[in-house]
């Protein structure tokens, strides 16, 4: 730290602001969270849900339009 004329304390030119290296390693955890969550969470759980809709339609309810989707998507 290097003083102002004023009398006032300024960082000086080799010291980082406070708090710059929170901000980047929370930017940092924020991406992979979200690349997960984006990737692999969110598309699991539409796949899930598609499956999960049609084994149980599929059983109870077998001339239903959510089990001819099912069959439509599946193949």
């Amino acid at each position: 730290m290097s003083a102002d004329p004023r009398g006032a304390k300024t960082p000086g030119k080799g010291t980082p602001a406070p708090g710059d290296g929170e901000v980047a390693e929370a930017g940092k955890r924020g991406g992979k969270l979200s690349a997960i969550l984006g990737w692999v969470v969110l598309p699991g759980s539409v796949a899930l849900l598609i499956f999960g809709a049609g084994a149980y339609f599929g059983v109870h309810q077998p001339d239903s339009w959510v089990t001819r989707f099912v069959r439509w998507i599946a193949g």
